[in-house]
C-alpha cells in the first residue's frame, strides 16, 4: 500500500513498486469481474451456454474480454490458438505478447465469474 498511498517519487519504479500496482490491479479487476457477474440478471440464465456467453461479457476490459471469448472459452490450443492470439492482437490494435500474456488472466476472471453465475443460476430455480 506504501507504493500507492505513499509519497510520488520520481524515477522509475522498483520491482517490489511494479509487484504491488500488478497485485492491486489485480484485486481491483478481480471485484469489478465479481460485481458484474452479480449484477447479471438471473432470469437472462437459463442454460449452461448463456452461463459461458455472460461469463465472458463479466470481465473488465475489452482485451480479457474478447480473450475469454475468442480462445478461453472455446478451449483454443495449439497452432490454432497462435492463430487467435495473432487475430485477437491485430484486432485490438495491442502486441501477440500483450495478448499472450493477458490470457491466463482472462482465464481465471472468466472461472471466477462463470462459478457465480453457475451458482446464482441455481439459486434462481
Amino acid at each position: 500500500m506504501d507504493s500507492l498511498t505513499g509519497p510520488r517519487r520520481y524515477g522509475p519504479p522498483s520491482p517490489q513498486d511494479r509487484r504491488r500496482w500488478h497485485a492491486a490491479t489485480v484485486v481491483r479487476q478481480t471485484a469489478r469481474t465479481v460485481q458484474s457477474a452479480l449484477e447479471v440478471d438471473h432470469a437472462s440464465v437459463r442454460n449452461i451456454r448463456d452461463v459461458c456467453e455472460h461469463a465472458a461479457e463479466c470481465l473488465p476490459t475489452p482485451v480479457l474480454r474478447r480473450a475469454a471469448a475468442m480462445i478461453v472459452r472455446p478451449d483454443v490450443r495449439g497452432p490454432e490458438r497462435t492463430r487467435a492470439v495473432a487475430a485477437l492482437a491485430a484486432e485490438l490494435g495491442v502486441t501477440e505478447r500483450y495478448v499472450a500474456v493477458q490470457i491466463g488472466f482472462a482465464r481465471r476472471l472468466y472461472q471466477t465469474s462463470w462459478r457465480i453465475l453457475r451458482a446464482g443460476m441455481r439459486s434462481a430455480r
